[in-house]
């Protein structure tokens, strides 16, 4: 059973078409996601540590006696 799963593994493998691209598209990626991600951070307006206390604010003991 394994053996044939593993070959039909390779095989599925084998016949899938990859792509590949060249290191000017991938740099110009890297220059395009950089960018995203700088205008997305600016963006923000609350700083990281009050982030995190938002984003675990639900496992507070306060919160759990809200939700019942």
């Amino acid at each position: 059973m394994g053996c044939e799963l593993g070959k039909e593994y390779r095989q599925k493998n084998l016949s899938h078409e990859y792509k590949t691209y060249s290191t000017q598209v991938m740099e110009d990626e890297v220059t395009r996601s950089v960018a995203a991600q700088l205008s997305i951070e600016s963006a923000d307006s609350v700083n990281f540590d009050d982030f995190l206390s938002d984003y675990f604010a639900y496992l507070s003991p306060e919160q759990a006696q809200v939700a019942n």
